[in-house]
């Protein structure tokens, strides 16, 4: 084990990335309950990201910038190649140019963000909003050298100013539902509200959660598909569940450290972490005719998950793979 390193940070990206690939495969077979609530992969994965910067001081910001650029931009941009080359093989019709022009900007999430933007067609959303996050972190760290009272500002009482702005945002067709997760996984880092020496965490982490089902059950039932509810109670509900899910983790590891840093530092484990971004973006490939979608092989629905997961994460190994190339080369040209 490393010491000093925080095993329960991977355990939740590991947990995020199941999360959404069981996302999918609800989806996949229409059903709709499973895979909204593991859409909280999601929000999970914006919460690790921002608490992980809760407690940097970061002095160089320009030098920052590139290094989270080419941690985006390399796996974007290996699986627009391989897409675009399916598609050709395949005889689909690619993209149009100005799409492309969107996904080499990194702006083809941007529907995501704005309700009412036509749909681009192209490219994992949320490479999109963690590059808003990042860019927002960075405005922090500048903003924050003119202003003392900044941190207090922002995240004094539970954060709720971006919680206010987030919600004033989406009546005005705006969704910044990922931006307010990285905030307050940022938030709780920088206000140490998950040390140990607040056991009653796990308290308000139960009563959340809880509550937080039951309001998104009951809305499920009766204002199911109104604005209200598609804007507002359901990304809501992701959030405070994600949030309920990602301080019960932290209580768990506090509890029982050394069995569960022993299982999170073993080597599967490990290798899992380190290749989730790209099982993020491959995974739905085997969902997809494009590929090959392999419930569509008449194989027994065990077998045929199993396959789905093997070859997601093969996938996912070998992208890793050609992308710590790639990555070794472009810091080489950024220094």
């Amino acid at each position: 084990m490393q010491k000093g390193y925080d095993y329960s940070i991977s355990f939740m990206r590991v947990c995020a990335m199941l999360f959404i690939m069981i996302c999918h495969l609800g989806s996949h077979f229409k059903l709709t309950a499973i895979g909204q609530f593991f859409n909280i992969g999601v929000p999970i994965f914006f919460l690790v990201s921002g608490y992980l910067y809760g407690d940097k001081d970061i002095k160089d910001i320009k030098n920052w910038i590139k290094q989270r650029a080419i941690r985006l931009y390399v796996p974007l941009l290996l699986w627009g190649i391989i897409m675009t080359a399916a598609m050709v093989v395949r005889g689909n019709q690619i993209p149009s140019f100005k799409e492309y022009i969107f996904f080499l900007l990194n702006l083809h999430g941007l529907n995501f963000i704005f309700y009412r933007m036509k749909d681009l067609a192209m490219g994992p959303w949320f490479f999109t909003v963690i590059m808003v996050c990042y860019l927002m972190t960075a405005l922090y760290f500048i903003v924050r050298k003119h202003f003392k009272n900044l941190d207090k500002s922002l995240f004094y009482y539970g954060g709720i100013i971006p919680l206010a702005g987030f919600i004033i945002l989406v009546y005005l067709g705006v969704n910044l539902s990922g931006l307010l997760c990285y905030m307050i996984g940022f938030g709780l880092k920088k206000r140490a509200l998950l040390s140990k020496k607040r056991p009653r965490n796990i308290y308000v982490s139960v009563i959340v959660f809880i509550l937080t089902i039951n309001i998104w059950l009951i809305s499920r039932r009766f204002i199911d598909g109104t604005i209200f509810y598609n804007q507002i109670i359901a990304p809501m509900s992701h959030v405070l569940i994600a949030v309920a899910f990602f301080i019960g983790v932290k209580w768990l590891f506090d509890q029982i450290p050394k069995p569960l840093n022993i299982i999170v530092s073993s080597k599967i484990f490990r290798w899992i972490d380190k290749i989730s971004i790209f099982v993020y973006v491959c995974h739905d490939w085997y969902l997809d005719p494009l590929f090959v979608d392999v419930f569509a092989l008449n194989l027994p629905i065990i077998w045929s998950i199993l396959i789905f997961f093997l070859l997601a994460f093969i996938t996912a190994s070998g992208m890793s793979l050609i992308g710590e190339g790639i990555t070794k080369g472009l810091k080489k040209v950024a220094a």
